[in-house]
Parts: structure tokens; sequence; C-alpha cells
């Protein structure tokens, strides 16, 4: 949660970017009136040059090392507190192993430089915002449902046990209670996509803080001093303008991907011994429920009973409809990577019932002309 003391030190680090604009700003004005018909505003005198690189040195260094750990800066003056007084939850995934830079007898300035240039933090560093179901505190991380877990003092993905062997698929047949289908969401959530939204001003900040954004900066700040005002001007513009356009096409390509996300068709489901209608978002690990034809499979699933045909160009370029058959009443170990048994999200069905061979044929030929 956000401290009073984080609050002032983002505050100075706001307060140290803007000084440090402001300085350049400054001694390129200072620059253009020296010598000029207009009263001289120059402040630095013949020290101006020195002064400005000077200046324009630690800029540079500046805002390279702010846009380089701009990620584990976001939560750094944070204050770590209980769960239930927390407002973010911090995701950070192992340190993975520092690369060798060199022999060991380099000397330590060497090794220092090119720690400096080629080292960057090792390690992801996500902010996800707690919601509570149940009384329960959750969070969505990687498009899945991570779930508090008392016992292990730590967010566990969502995950539900299914049937090792194939006649344990074939049980699932009968369906699930609606008590048992309550629990299954709240372990794993909704059976939708979820794409988190965006917003202009994260947009704007990522695009502007972004390392080619710092370096381009920098360079056009020693154009400007340097009097090629105009050409640093167009270049900065262009930058401008093309960052603008960025910024638009990671929006509208972000709206795009949630409309498409959202799509949510009705499916016969067995539930409590009786079929029932009811949204392909509501469905859970376990369920059982009926392939229409003509529909877009909401899920990756298991065929239990009857055959199918469905089309999988979409997944794998096959422009031949694929024969579903039921998974064997057997003991042998259930292959989840076995097609043969196996129906996946996104992939329309041609047909569903008992199919023949000759029915199987005419619509493989059918859907191939």
């Amino acid at each position: 949660s956000s401290s009073i003391f984080g609050h002032i030190c983002r505050g100075i680090v706001g307060m140290i970017c803007t000084y440090q604009v402001v300085g350049l700003f400054v001694m390129v004005l200072d620059r253009y009136q020296t010598g000029s018909a207009y009263p001289s505003y120059a402040l630095f005198g013949n020290s101006l040059v020195g002064f400005f690189l000077m200046w324009w040195f630690v800029y540079g260094l500046w805002w390279v090392w702010l846009t380089t750990w701009k990620q584990t800066m976001r939560t750094y003056f944070l204050m770590r507190t209980p769960l239930h007084k927390a407002t973010l939850v911090e995701i950070i995934a192992p340190k993975k192993e520092k690369k060798a830079i060199g022999p060991e007898d380099r000397g330590k300035f060497k090794k220092l430089v090119l720690w400096f240039m080629f080292t960057r933090p090792r390690e992801l560093c996500v902010v996800r915002r707690p919601e509570y179901e149940g009384g329960v505190p959750f969070i969505w991380f990687r498009m899945s449902k991570w779930v508090w877990d008392e016992e292990q003092y730590r967010f566990v993905p969502g995950y539900i046990e299914l049937p090792a062997t194939n006649a344990g698929m074939r049980s699932c047949a009968a369906g699930i209670m609606s008590d048992e289908h309550i629990d299954k969401r709240e372990r794993v959530g909704l059976n939708t996509i979820q794409i988190p939204g965006t917003t202009l001003t994260k947009e704007i900040f990522d695009e502007f803080f972004s390392f080619t954004f710092v370096i381009n900066s920098v360079i056009y700040w020693f154009w400007f001093f340097s009097e090629y005002f105009i050409v640093a001007l167009v270049f900065f513009g262009f930058n401008i303008l093309l960052s603008g356009l960025a910024i638009y096409s990671k929006i509208k390509n972000r709206e795009t991907l949630q409309r498409l996300a959202v799509e949510n068709i009705r499916v016969k489901v067995l539930r409590d011994g009786k079929w029932l209608n009811t949204e392909s978002a509501q469905l859970v690990p376990g369920d059982c429920f009926e392939i229409a034809e003509g529909i877009t499979l909401p899920c990756d699933a298991v065929i239990v009973h009857g055959n199918c045909l469905v089309n999988e160009s979409a997944l794998t370029g096959e422009s031949m409809p694929q024969h579903k058959m039921p998974v064997p009443a057997n003991n042998d170990p259930f292959d989840q990577h076995c097609g043969q048994h196996m129906v996946y999200a996104g992939t329309e069905v041609v047909q569903s019932g008992d199919i023949s061979d000759q029915q199987q044929t005419h619509m493989t030929h059918k859907l191939a002309r």
C-alpha cells in the first residue's frame, strides 16, 4: 500500500526530472539569446558550453537509468502490508543467474562499465489489484485466476484435478451438481479470456518512458544546443507523431482483442441430472455439455459419447475436417495430447451425433470443395 514517505520520494523523483528538463531548456534559450540585438539573458557566461555538456551527460545517465529500472520502481516506494489492507499485489519472478561479462582478470572499472551497459533488472515485476469473491482474495495473472491459499500463505493458480484414466473421463458424462459447480467456478473463474484493460495515461507513460524515446530525446537536446534547431525540431516532431500513432494503435488493438474474447454462446449442459441451457462462460472443468452443429467450441473438451466432425483449419491450417470419437471405456491412462478424442476451443463443429463413414466422407468432400 502507499505511504507518505513513498509519495514524498515519488515527488522528489518527479521534481528531479522536471528540473533537468527545465535546466536544458534554459541553457538552450541562453545559447540563442547571447550576441543578439535583444538584451542578453546569458546566465553562464563563457562556461555555458562546459556546463551544458556536464548537465546533458547527467541528464542522459539519469533518464537511461530511470527507464531501465522503471518496472521495479513502480513498487519501490510502497510499504509491505497485510493482505486484507493491501491495495496492490506485487508478483516477482525468481532472479536468473547473472551472465558472465568477461574474464576474471578484467579491471574493476571495465567490469563496472560492462555491467552498466549490458545488465538489466532480472526480476519480473507485475502489479495487480486484488479482488474478492466469497471473502477470498484472488488476482488475475497470465489470463488465469490465482486464489489465496491460507495453508501455503501465497496465491496459487486455480486448478482442478480431472480423472487420470479413460474410464474416469467417461464417468464425467454424468455431469456435476450445482454446489460442485459453484465451488469450481470460485476456484478457476469464468470460462472467458481475461484481457486486462489499459488507459491513455498508462500508454503515454510506457511510450515516452521507453529506452528508444529517451535516447532520441538526449540526442535532440544536443542538436538544439548545437544550433541545429530546425533539424532537431523536425525530427522531434516526427518522433512525437510516430509515438502518438503507436499509442493509438495499441489502444485500438487491445479493444479489438477484448471484443473477440467476450464471445459467449448458449450451450446445453448436464447439471443435477438435468439438461439446462446456460452461457458458455459458466462452464467449469468436469462439466458435461452437448456439442451442437455449427457452433465454435468455447473450451477444450473430451468426447465421451457420440462422434463429430470438427473444422480445425483456424488452429492447424488443415483444410479437411477431423473426425472425433469418444474416449474408450478402459483403465488406460488418459492421453490429453491424443487429438482423436479431444476438441479444442476456437474450432468449428461441422456435424455432431453418430456419424457414419459415408456421412463423414460426404462432409469431407463438401468442406474441401
